[in-house]
């Protein structure tokens, strides 16, 4: 079995036991092997839908350390599929919601109350479901990769644009990311631009010079991905006494293709953090932690590996790993109240929790298997305390 066959490695935080970004030794898995064209690499990135699986015959949850694993109730989403489900630690379905739309989901917010969920379907658009699968509105744009509800009911989600940018390139198109502002009827009330965000700070010297690229494009959709966004967190403010950065009304964004996690002034978009050149390849995921801390998903391009990060220091606290872990693209990391780490394997269709040592004690195959082999991708799955889900017990 998979989950029995390789243990992880994790390393906790000690005086002295941690290495800063001035301390880390080269690590091969991160030198990029980039293709000899620059455009290439900056090219909209495609996702695989799924992979092969040698141990296609795994379905569903194949371990479950039921002493050390935190009991919860799991959201997961196939991306060969338009549908998500809500499954016990066991396996056992507790609720679906399905319905006939424009693409495979890509990413579900649900709220946990009632049992209404939003659909991210990319290069699309949202919808909105109630707990019945009844749509409530939906919205057309280029959504990507991920939204965020705050506690007033409004939406930030991802999208972009194309455009021409003479100062970047004299003739091709870049995609510019933006975050998004919806109403919770799914109206549109503000927009901002991350590009240009970057391109105001300090920092803008991260931005690739792409000015000599030269125009190869295999596809349609071929315009240079020079951020390639692919988080947004906006804060409540429940840690602004951690620290100002976490004022209510920043946010927490992910740069895959500059390798580099930050946070924004929600009113000027400043830039109050930032970190990830030389550490990251890849990223995707970034949470923050109750402590302060940001766990995120780091890619690399031969295995993966999960970090937290201290932002007061720079210096890695944590970090997981293990000789099968990697996502080439995707994969999410989610702190659980015990302590442990539940994390998603996403092209492969795995998920993993784990314990602050390494050892996983709960592991889920994607039952989302083609005759092939093949095992669909899940984007994410996000882990609730069973009686956070007040709508199970509603009465339909």
């Amino acid at each position: 079995m998979r989950a029995a066959l390789l243990a992880g490695v994790a390393l906790a935080a000690c005086t002295g036991a941690t290495e800063g970004p001035e301390k880390r030794a080269v690590d091969g898995r991160r030198l990029v092997e980039a293709p000899t064209e620059q455009a290439d690499l900056l090219e909209a990135l495609g996702y695989m839908e799924g992979q092969v699986d040698a141990e296609a015959d795994q379905r569903g949850v194949v371990l479950h350390d039921a002493d050390r694993a935190w009991p919860g109730v799991n959201l997961y989403y196939s991306r060969t599929q338009e549908q998500a489900q809500l499954i016990d630690m066991d396996g056992a379905v507790l609720h679906t919601w399905a319905a006939d739309t424009a693409a495979p989901w890509q990413h579900v917010h649900l709220d946990p109350t009632t049992g209404d969920i939003v659909v991210l379907m990319k290069d699309v658009g949202l919808v909105a479901f109630d707990r019945d699968g009844q749509q409530r509105w939906s919205w057309s744009g280029r959504a990507h990769h991920d939204l965020w509800v705050t506690d007033d009911g409004n939406l930030h989600v991802l999208s972009r644009e194309s455009r021409l940018e003479p100062e970047i390139h004299p003739s091709i198109e870049i995609l510019d990311d933006l975050v998004v502002t919806l109403s919770p009827e799914g109206e549109e009330l503000a927009r901002f631009s991350v590009l240009e965000a970057l391109r105001a700070s300090p920092y803008a010297f991260l931005l690739p010079d792409v000015s000599d690229v030269r125009a190869r494009k295999k596809r349609k959709d071929a315009d240079l991905d020079l951020l390639h966004t692919n988080h947004v967190e906006v804060f409540d403010g429940r840690l602004s006494s951690v620290s100002p950065r976490y004022a209510r009304g920043n946010l927490l964004l992910s740069m895959r293709n500059i390798h580099t996690v930050l946070i924004l002034d929600g009113q000027d978009r400043s830039v109050e953090w930032i970190w990830g050149p030389s550490n990251l390849t890849f990223q995707h995921h970034p949470t923050v932690l109750d402590d302060g801390h940001v766990l995120i998903f780091d890619n690399g391009t031969k295995r993966s590996e999960v970090v937290e990060v201290d932002p007061d220091t720079g210096q890695v606290a944590w970090r997981y790993t293990a000789d099968d872990l990697f996502s080439k693209t995707r994969g999410s990391a989610f702190r659980l109240p015990n302590g442990n780490t539940l994390v998603t394997e996403s092209d492969s269709g795995w998920v993993f929790e784990v314990t602050p040592e390494g050892d996983r004690v709960w592991t889920f195959a994607n039952p989302d298997v083609a005759d092939d082999g093949t095992r669909g991708a899940v984007w994410r799955m996000t882990r609730y305390a069973p009686e956070a889900l007040l709508f199970l017990d509603a009465a339909p």
